[in-house]
């Protein structure tokens, strides 16, 4: 087991964020609080895709335990809207409110793009979407207005001190906490690549 399947996160607890208020607005949606789609937008590395599927995974087994549909997609992969709408239709029968998960929504081909908007102004109440984007300015203003907009940074090293430790200790590694957050510094703020630094010091 690497580092990063060490500390992947399960709930909207286990994740870190820069800013406070981003904190508290994704837990408040993840947890139903507030009801409201969301973009998560920052530059790559920051963490967007997981907690995107955290948001949704929670939403969604929240109102049903049993739900098992698929509901994350990655924007290039997305050749046709049929996948989605499909999906959607699945979801409706099993979730009031079904959120899905659009990464690297910026990489979706235009034609798909065209559909999903199309159908968004219709159903924008009917299902809750998370995307991430590294280009705020490839969602239309239309799609914007009916989401949360949240500013994703890389968290300070520190927040992945006590993971970085706790990995470590299960490889039978003994290493100094100010080691260790010298490593998680120079990593810079790419989340990618901080998990490779502990990863490396596991060896």
């Amino acid at each position: 087991m690497n580092f990063e399947e060490f500390c992947r996160p399960q709930t909207s607890a286990d994740l870190h964020f820069a800013d406070q208020l981003v904190a508290s607005q994704f837990t408040n949606i993840a947890t139903g609080k507030l009801d409201s789609g969301v973009v998560l937008v920052g530059p790559p590395g920051t963490g967007k895709s997981a907690a995107a599927k955290v948001l949704a995974e929670q939403r969604n087994q929240h109102a049903n335990p049993l739900f098992q549909v698929p509901y994350v997609f990655e924007g290039k992969l997305l050749t046709s809207f049929t996948e989605i709408e499909n999906t959607l239709n699945a979801l409706l029968g099993s979730v009031a409110v079904p959120f899905i998960v659009i990464n690297e929504f910026d990489q979706i081909p235009l034609s798909t793009l065209n559909s999903l908007q199309a159908f968004w102004n219709v159903h924008s109440h009917h299902c809750g979407l998370v995307l991430t984007t590294n280009k705020l300015s490839a969602i239309s203003a239309a799609m914007r207005s009916r989401l949360l907009v949240l500013d994703v940074q890389c968290p300070p090293s520190s927040c992945l001190l006590p993971a970085a430790q706790a990995f470590l200790k299960s490889r039978g590694k003994s290493i100094h906490d100010a080691k260790v957050l010298n490593v998680l510094a120079a990593a810079g703020n790419d989340m990618r690549t901080r998990i490779f630094a502990i990863d490396q010091l596991a060896i």
